[in-house]
């Protein structure tokens, strides 16, 4: 009795040693244990831990190279909106990406905002005749006037002697899609979408450049049986895929992108009209008593500006404007030009079977 447990217990020593997850008195806990089966040493191995070389189940398949993984996987591919779960035959996920990098070179449309005419900023005050100084006062109209009737100030009888008018002048253009350079084309896409999972085959090869694929059935619908080039790929020197796996696929985990656009400018306005008359008051709110010094001197953009001599009695009060023409032009764009390139990186190679209905 004593030698019959010395025995059980030496058997399951044994089959300990050689199942991954050990052995419990309620079944083997390694997934798919094989109850039967013996390793290279004649002892009980049902998580085959210790295949012999020669131990295939299913066919052994020449790899036509060193370097490729031992382990088949099942590949599919195909638009990514339609990457489907692994087959139940697998054991689990083993890759994942793409192919058919799509980065259009659009880069958007560079335009102009139209410039605008730009009322005179005001005048200069002399104190001596035909404005030519020395006293000098600088009359502001204020930033963004728009004709109305503006006092910037009152200059009494004797305090001067001419008014210089500015011209008009027109304003740059900005471009409407902004000073900055936009990132060129928008979110990157793949036009192909790749998945891998873990392959059935259990067992190896006596051949150690032979692969063991199961051949109780054929791959599920749009899965490829398929072995992977070893890591890292030189994408100058990609493999060659052997007779056994012909079909050579490479996909990508992801992408580079240094797509630019040069930024928008805008060209100096031409074709710009802008003719301004201006009138000066001897009175705050632009009445006419006193009667005003002038009225409606015209001022042209690009003209040199308007001298005005006034009389010793006279007063400066306010200043008004209306455009006679108001013909601002327009600006050239530039810009906009596509630079750098996106590029896919993470490379992994697969070489496959014909899909099974073209088989040989």
């Amino acid at each position: 009795m004593l030698h019959h447990a010395r025995v059980s217990i030496a058997l399951l020593s044994v089959a300990l040693a050689g199942c991954v997850e050990g052995y419990k008195l309620d079944g083997f806990t390694c997934a798919n244990p094989d109850y039967e089966h013996l390793g290279a040493d004649g002892l009980p191995d049902p998580c085959m831990r210790h295949l012999p070389r020669d131990n295939c189940r299913g066919d052994c398949i020449a790899l036509g190279g060193a370097d490729f993984r031992r382990e088949a996987v099942l590949l599919w591919m195909g638009p990514p909106e339609e990457v489907p779960d692994c087959p139940e035959r697998a054991t689990g996920l083993y890759y994942e990406g793409n192919s058919g990098l799509v980065a259009p070179p659009d880069c958007p449309v560079c335009t102009c905002e139209a410039p605008s005419c730009v009322l005179p900023a005001g005048a200069i005050v002399s104190d001596s005749n035909l404005c030519a100084g020395p006293g000098f006062v600088d009359v502001s109209t204020g930033e963004g006037w728009d004709g109305q009737c503006v006092s910037p100030g009152i200059f009494p009888p004797g305090s001067f002697l001419s008014l210089e008018l500015l011209a008009p002048t027109v304003s740059a253009c900005q471009p409407q899609t902004g000073p900055e350079p936009p990132k060129l084309g928008g979110p990157l896409s793949w036009q192909t979408a790749a998945k891998a999972c873990q392959g059935v085959g259990a067992g190896t090869c006596a051949d150690s450049n032979e692969i063991c694929l199961p051949t109780a059935e054929p791959p599920p619908p749009g899965f490829r049986q398929c072995v992977q080039y070893t890591l890292p790929v030189d994408e100058e020197k990609l493999p060659e895929c052997g007779a056994e796996f012909p079909d050579r696929f490479v996909f990508y985990g992801g992408a580079e992108d240094e797509r630019q656009c040069s930024p928008c400018t805008c060209g100096d306005p031409s074709g710009s009209q802008c003719d301004a008359a201006v009138s000066a008051f001897q009175e705050p709110l632009c009445g006419d008593a006193p009667p005003a010094l002038f009225k409606d001197v015209l001022v042209s953009l690009g003209a040199s500006s308007m001298c005005y001599s006034a009389m010793p009695t006279s007063t400066l009060a306010a200043l008004s404007a209306t455009w006679k023409v108001n013909k601002p032009g327009s600006c050239e764009p530039s810009g906009g030009e596509p630079s750098g390139e996106a590029k896919p990186t993470e490379p992994r190679v697969f070489c496959c079977q014909p899909p099974p209905g073209e088989m040989k």
